[in-house]
């Protein structure tokens, strides 16, 4: 099975013809809605099997304590954990193309949603040394309003701190929020342990020069964000597609670069001032 999604430029096009012809939206609108709630219909049956199987499992295994040295049984136990996993990741996916209500927020609400989020999930040892969070403010204070989609802001953004953290192993991320016009621009950067796939480096954007100007490049977010690709075994590859919907139905745009010479990549989603 291949799965597709459209970029911007294909969504926009979409979007011109439908103002273009009513038949053609309340066509294209009936689909989608029908296809989203076989999907959910379908998707949360699958996960309550799932969460039944787990739950099952892990009665059977405090029942039975000798079940511990058995090999066969651990590895059962990993691919129910895995399959669980699989399906809290096609949940993100399919939320990712619901429509979603746009609201206002402000840089300060935007700044106490992620420290929460940040504070839940990494203060525990294994991740104090990633902590704080940096964060820094370029023609745009506190107050400085714009207009985000409630999934990107509950859980778009939330995906990517994850990809961040995970990239950089004992290092803090910075956040970086910087105003031009009337866009905002939502930068999440991160050191990366190691070099990425060149493949996945698509133009390069400012060339080294004598004066020791690094390469910077834009990743190919036509490959990043195919459904279903990953280039780590242990991922399921929705994420990054997943925050890439939620961008084109929210009117944001999704950017990712990478600095060459300090191994530092800059994932931004540009928002609409309000």
């Amino acid at each position: 099975m291949r799965f597709y999604m459209f970029n911007k430029e294909e969504y926009d096009t979409i979007v011109s013809e439908c103002k273009k012809s009513s038949k053609l939206s309340s066509a294209l609108s009936d689909l989608r809605k029908d296809s989203l709630e076989e999907l959910s219909v379908v998707s949360h049956e699958i996960k309550n099997y799932a969460a039944y199987l787990k739950t099952s499992y892990q009665f059977i295994s405090h029942k039975n304590s000798e079940l511990k040295d058995n090999k066969f049984w651990n590895n059962m136990g990993t691919t129910i954990d895995e399959l669980v996993g699989y399906m809290n990741r096609t949940s993100l996916y399919r939320y990712s193309f619901k429509d979603s209500e746009m609201l206002e927020c402000n840089v300060k609400e935007l700044l106490e949603r992620i420290k929460t989020y940040i504070g839940k999930k990494y203060s525990n040892e294994a991740h104090s040394e990633k902590l704080p969070l940096n964060t820094e403010l370029i023609n745009a204070d506190e107050k400085t309003s714009f207009y985000i989609s409630s999934h990107l802001l509950t859980l778009g953004i939330n995906e990517l701190i994850d990809n961040a953290y995970e990239a950089c192993s004992n290092k803090p991320i910075c956040l970086q929020i910087q105003c031009d016009n009337q866009l905002m621009h939502l930068s999440i950067i991160n050191a990366s342990d190691s070099e990425p796939d060149k493949s996945l480096l698509k133009d390069m954007i400012d060339a080294a020069d004598k004066s020791g100007t690094p390469d910077i490049y834009s990743y190919d977010l036509s490959r990043l964000c195919t459904p279903f690709f990953t280039t780590k075994k242990s991922h399921s590859g929705l994420g990054l597609s997943s925050v890439y919907q939620m961008c084109i139905l929210g009117g944001a745009s999704l950017s990712m670069t990478y600095n060459s010479a300090s191994h530092i990549t800059t994932t931004c989603i540009t928002l609409e001032r309000s």
